[in-house]
């Protein structure tokens, strides 16, 4: 069940619609802290939380840290004749602090229908992968299959539209749910492709109800998928005419917000000339130093990591994910899209007033490596990891050396982002060539005002010396820097409880003790 708040001037505020899953509560002046309390005193509710708001008219001061406490930024949704009012510093700092949108509405009933179905609660992600790939065997061209990365075919299409890729596995439709698709591919100018997506009626896979056609302009953005029944399963097919090479990697598909964020409300994507995506989400928390970047770590589910660790330190932060690949490709791709998420994160700075020592960086496992990586192009105030990842050449020579089988995407990331473009060079150029990208980037830096927490396993058997290689190159350019490192026993994937743990008390005292917080 969400549950979503009307606040304004009580008198004027139109009754509550009564809708299903859905729970709409009224406030006027005055109410909002009582309110809050006798939702969360009803136990049956499990209230922790409005995921949404509409304010018909401007707070006054006293509500204002109960509507801060309660919603989330991104989700408050202010009537646009509002927007030129003048506002108390209260109320400066509550819409600045949650990102407020100003929206004009036709009528009651269109602003409870737009709230609803843009900020629901929950993320929703997921991709239709390479291997549930199908050609078509009337194509008589060439086929090249790389990993999760993608398939090339090449060849002459002929001169109409045809269903040359199919994907078997099919894309769930939510109740009450929208989904948007993103295709990955590739393709010379030569090629034209369009994207064929079937509804199947719930409970009966070969009986269709409908098809709709989504051109290249379409897919330039997110292709939003509407009028779906509960229960009915979408399955698409990649239709081709022409005469070139074309690329064709994952199917990625969420729940729709309308323009209002990428999976969680104020989520957003960064995208290259190649398709390929980052997710980045910004909260303002309290406007106090420091701005923490937390990188997610390995998910074959897609959607944003650390989402309520992050929150309870109230500070500003910033969520960063990698959807590629199967569950990731280590945050490295494109110069293009590195300097974006780099330009991303100076634009937050900017905007908080902050310097780049006033920024600290965290990850666990695949995400140490997006906080060291990107730690080296920012120098920033803390380094926070747990399971560090730094030579992921290394990670790719273990899998085909010692432990195959246990985690293959390595070997997806070394033929995706070594510097060694041609999988058919000798793999250990290329392996080397890959943690070279890393340590090129890392030796270069000036830690002289960081703070490097780590906390690590000592028989790692994904990186086995990273925690070594860091330690020398950090000691050789610190010129100042600071080192707080702990061992646990264990392969890579051991005593994930306990070395949580001590990250989030690591973190705790850094901002404790270096940020006054």
């Amino acid at each position: 069940m969400d549950y979503f708040l009307l606040y304004g001037i009580k008198e004027y505020l139109p009754p509550v619609p009564d809708m299903e899953d859905v729970k709409w509560f009224a406030a006027g002046y005055g109410e909002a802290a009582d309110l809050i309390a006798e939702l969360k005193a009803d136990k049956k509710l499990g209230f922790r939380g409005f995921q949404g708001a509409w304010l018909t008219d401007l707070p006054v001061d006293e509500d204002c840290p109960a509507l801060a406490k309660n919603l989330d930024p991104y989700t408050i949704v202010v009537d646009d004749d509002l927007e030129e009012e003048e506002k108390t510093p209260a109320v400066e700092y509550l819409f600045k602090t949650k990102q407020v949108r100003y929206v004009h509405f036709e009528s009651n009933n269109q602003a409870f229908d737009w709230v609803a179905s843009r900020l629901f609660g929950g993320q929703t992600g997921s991709k239709i992968d390479v291997s549930s790939m199908e050609i078509n065997p009337l194509f008589k061209g060439r086929t090249e299959f790389n990993g999760f990365k993608g398939v090339r075919l090449s060849g002459n299409f002929g001169d109409d539209y045809w269903p040359v890729i199919n994907w078997r596995w099919g894309m769930y439709c939510d109740k009450g749910k929208t989904l948007e698709i993103w295709p990955e591919f590739v393709k010379d100018p030569s090629v034209n492709i369009r994207l064929a997506v079937y509804e199947s009626n719930p409970g009966i896979a070969d009986n269709v109800r409908r098809r709709i056609l989504f051109s290249e302009k379409d897919m330039k953005d997110w292709v939003l998928f509407e009028g779906t029944n509960p229960g009915s399963i979408l399955n698409v097919s990649l239709e081709i005419k022409g005469e070139g090479n074309i690329v064709v990697g994952s199917v990625h598909y969420r729940w729709s917000r309308r323009g209002l964020g990428s999976f969680i409300a104020g989520g957003e994507d960064i995208t290259d000339h190649n398709r390929e995506n980052l997710i980045f989400y910004f909260s303002p928390g309290d406007l106090k130093p420091p701005l923490n970047i937390y990188f997610s770590g390995y998910r074959t589910a897609e959607g944003f990591e650390g989402y309520y660790m992050m929150r309870s330190m109230k500070a500003p932060y910033i969520l960063v994910g990698d959807p590629r690949l199967e569950g990731g490709q280590f945050y490295m791709g494109s110069q293009e899209l590195e300097e974006k998420l780099v330009e991303k994160i100076y634009e937050k700075l900017n905007w908080l007033g902050f310097d780049h020592h006033q920024l600290t960086m965290s990850g666990l496992s695949m995400g140490t490596y997006g906080a060291l990586y990107y730690g080296a192009k920012l120098e920033p105030g803390a380094i926070v990891v747990g399971k560090p990842l730094a030579s992921i050449g290394n990670v790719a020579k273990m899998e085909r050396d010692y432990r195959f089988g246990i985690f293959p995407t390595a070997l997806d990331v070394l033929n995706a982002t070594s510097p060694l473009t041609n999988w058919r060079d000798n793999f250990n150029s290329r392996a080397e060539a890959l943690n070279d990208l890393f340590w090129s980037s890392f030796e270069k830096a000036d830690f002289s005002k960081t703070i490097l927490a780590i906390a690590y396993m000592a028989d790692d058997d994904y990186d086995p010396t990273a925690y070594q290689d860091l330690m020398r190159s950090f000691n050789a350019n610190k010129k100042g820097g600071r080192i707080i490192a702990k061992g646990f026993p264990g392969h890579h994937n051991d005593a994930t409880g306990p070395l949580v743990k001590w990250f989030r008390t690591q973190y705790g005292a850094i901002l404790k003790n270096e940020f006054g917080r």
